[in-house]
């Protein structure tokens, strides 16, 4: 697993399903959820380039989302992600 922010660390790949940790998974098999991790990743690496956020942030965010064994935490987690990055946003850099 990564523990640096650059690079998207989920792999959706079939084959690695039974190994992959729940909260992998269960992004991996709800296209919304996939679709919301792609957003937060891109909004992620976009923050992070313009020095608004740090990769430790990011690897926190992971950590919480890798945690969750449910879709309700993941929901949660990436709700916080969302709230973070509009306060992220309205500071000046």
């Amino acid at each position: 697993m990564a523990t640096h922010a650059e690079g998207i660390d989920l792999d959706c790949d079939p084959a690695l399903a039974a190994t992959a940790l729940p909260a992998h998974r269960l992004i991996c098999d709800h296209a919304l959820l996939s679709m919301g991790y792609r957003r937060i990743f891109a909004d992620q690496q976009r923050l992070l380039r313009e020095q608004r956020i740090t990769d430790a942030e990011v690897v926190a965010f992971r950590k919480q989302r890798d945690a969750c064994t449910s879709l309700e935490c993941l929901d949660t987690v990436f709700s916080g992600w969302k709230q973070k990055a509009g306060a992220v946003r309205g500071r000046k850099p």
